[in-house]
């Protein structure tokens, strides 16, 4: 139903008889595309198969699909489960069809528990199975949220995106369990071991701040699954994985501005800002004030700084 998988950078737009796909993002637990209907008269074909877990979330338009689990009234407010193997159909009515729909694609796997023998009760159903056993559900203000989020990540293209998307990815796979009835999350008791394991993690991300990191890749390092390790981190931290690195990014270009001779463009690179102007937008964000202003406050000796802007929660 849905576009290949392509990497993170540019969108890829693929126009096929029925419509435009286009993939948006991709990280480690999931890829984001969006697709439109050609505004010309369309036959619904009779079957079609998911080929993967997804939910799809209808930006604008409606439309009906029906499968095993039954029939949704897709629009606006509702999100539509998709489960790997899966037939559908859809019906529009035999009408132009003008539903825009913006799709999350589970890579499968991804969030299976790694060497973690204990799970949490959520985390072993995410584990088992990543989205509820319905057709769809009602679009809650949490859910809602999390897309509003996740549509704005993909459009921002800022470094870090990819862990920032798959934060976000977990976070709305939690909110779509909540919606379901699931159980709750329960507080988090840290083990010795597992803060040992994330404090490596921790010291892996201020090694690498110059370098794309993804949840996957940091939750096998702390030896657990990605839904458990972003819990962990947060508990251990006091951030998310994604703002931690946003801040260690940042904190780091201020050192580097402060006490060395690199321009402000291979600072913005060192620290993982493909772009020179988001670097300069986010850095203002942060300090108050923009990276060139900074450095000549410090090498005039001045001490007084921008107050932060930034929410890091």
């Amino acid at each position: 139903m849905l576009s290949a998988e392509g990497t993170s950078g540019e969108p890829i737009q693929a126009t096929t008889d029925i419509g435009v796909f286009a993939h948006v993002a991709s990280g480690s637990v999931a890829s984001v595309d969006r697709f439109r209907h050609h505004p010309r008269p369309f036959r619904d074909p009779a079957e079609e198969w998911f080929d993967g877990d997804e939910a799809i979330f209808t930006t604008g338009g409606g439309w009906r699909i029906g499968g095993r689990r039954g029939w949704v009234d897709a629009g606006p407010g509702v999100v539509v489960l998709g489960h790997d193997g899966e037939p559908f159909r859809c019906d529009h009515g035999r009408t132009v069809p003008t539903d825009r729909n913006l799709a999350v694609r589970l890579k499968p796997g991804a969030l299976g528990v790694l060497l973690d023998p204990n799970p949490d009760p959520l985390s072993a159903i995410l584990a088992e199975r990543p989205l509820p056993d319905l057709a769809g559900l009602p679009l809650t203000v949490e859910v809602d949220l999390i897309v509003r989020r996740l549509t704005a990540e993909t459009d921002a293209r800022l470094p870090g995106r990819s862990l920032r998307l798959d934060s976000l990815v977990v976070e709305l796979l939690v909110g779509l369990h909540r919606a379901a009835g699931s159980p709750a999350t329960k507080p988090l008791a840290v083990r010795p071991r597992q803060r040992e394991a994330i404090e490596a993690v921790r010291r892996h991300i201020d090694a690498n701040l110059g370098e794309e990191l993804d949840l996957a890749t940091l939750a096998a390092l702390g030896h657990t699954s990605p839904f458990h390790f972003s819990r962990l981190f947060r508990a251990v931290t006091g951030l998310p994985p994604h703002t931690y690195l946003r801040r260690a990014r940042l904190e780091r270009a201020e050192r580097l501005l402060a006490g060395g001779d690199a321009t402000v463009t291979q600072v913005a690179h060192q620290v993982g800002f493909s772009s020179v102007s988001h670097f300069v937008a986010t850095f203002r964000r942060h300090t108050g004030t923009t990276p060139g202003r900074y450095r000549a406050t410090y090498r005039t000796g001045g001490t007084q700084r921008g107050e932060r802007a930034a929410d890091w929660t």
